[in-house]
């Protein structure tokens, strides 16, 4: 029997990274309840998403070990150059609300 690839471990990764955007999506909108701040609530949810795209991204990386032809190669750069620019804008609309509303109160960037 063949060992397991490293491949299989990015399906966990991948539900851990959903579970932890879910939770915070649901802390934002509890924090938007509470507080009726929604730049707070926007914070967190990009607080949320970042972590989660990183997350996603390193199971594609345990992925890329299995990519044989240059089709795979090609998709998993386009993939791959997606989820860094829409990393990147979330820390970028994370700024933004910081730089408007410093008195928010969170910790650095995640």
């Amino acid at each position: 029997m063949p060992p397991p690839s490293l491949g299989a471990l990015a399906l966990p990764i991948q539900l851990l990274a959903a579970g932890l955007i879910a939770i915070h999506l649901v802390a934002s909108l509890a924090a938007q309840g509470r507080t009726g701040s929604i730049p707070r609530a926007r914070l967190i949810a990009a607080d949320g998403v970042i972590a989660g795209l990183g997350l996603i991204t390193a199971a594609s990386l345990l992925r890329t070990i299995e990519l044989h032809t240059w089709n795979q190669i090609a998709l998993f750069t386009v993939i791959l150059t997606l989820r860094t620019l829409l990393k990147r804008l979330f820390a970028w609309e994370r700024d933004r609300i910081i730089a408007r509303q410093p008195d928010l109160g969170l910790r650095g960037p995640p």
